[in-house]
């Protein structure tokens, strides 16, 4: 269960990071929390609500349902972010693309797929 849930989560980020856009840097625009479009949500976290909050000092926290995961993230250029992810003695790193406004975030990982996210309010 911990590599189903660490592997949708990271997949759920993956496909919601990809460009830029909007009124700001992406780097600026990606502060706060985001909750993954219902379409985008992979089958095992269904009904769980996952969200991811990017936090200022670099650090980001995911959701879903009672689980939680921490882990890290910066930008690599300005639309590539990478983020570095741990839960139960694993840690994974990947690198997306990110468009994000200050109301949608979408990410591309390296394989293509793409995830949307909507802002928290």
């Amino acid at each position: 269960m911990k590599k189903v849930f660490m592997g949708g989560l990271l997949l759920a980020l993956t496909v919601g990071l990809s460009g830029c856009g909007g009124g700001g840097k992406p780097k600026d625009l990606i502060i706060g929390k985001w909750e993954v479009d219902a379409k985008d949500i992979p089958k095992e976290l269904a009904g769980m609500k996952p969200t991811i909050e990017f936090k200022t000092d670099g650090t980001t926290v995911m959701t879903a349902g009672p689980m939680t995961m921490g882990g890290k993230y910066k930008f690599v250029s300005e639309d590539d972010v990478e983020v570095e992810m741990s839960f139960a003695g694993i840690t994974k790193k990947e690198k997306n693309k990110v468009k994000v406004t200050a109301d949608e975030l979408t990410t591309t990982d390296e394989k293509g797929k793409v995830e949307k996210y909507k802002k928290v309010k």
